[in-house]
């Protein structure tokens, strides 16, 4: 399974990705917005962890593509 961590807190998308390798996911992570959304396109994931509580129109524009 693979994992996209898009988190600004470099230290909890650390904690994230250690935890989820320990159960075997190939993580990727990045703390901008922009940048979760283009390595979104390229990677067909599982599961994406997008931090919520980011504001701007790259975190509402990620979601929204994420879900087409």
């Amino acid at each position: 399974m693979r994992a996209l961590i898009v988190n600004a807190d470099v230290i909890m998308a650390a904690s994230i990705k250690v935890a989820l390798a320990e159960e075997a996911l190939i993580c990727d992570a990045t703390d901008l917005g922009e940048d979760g959304l283009e390595i979104g396109q390229l990677h067909d994931y599982d599961i994406i962890l997008l931090d919520l509580t980011r504001s701007g129109p790259a975190s509402s524009r990620s979601t929204t593509s994420q879900r087409a």
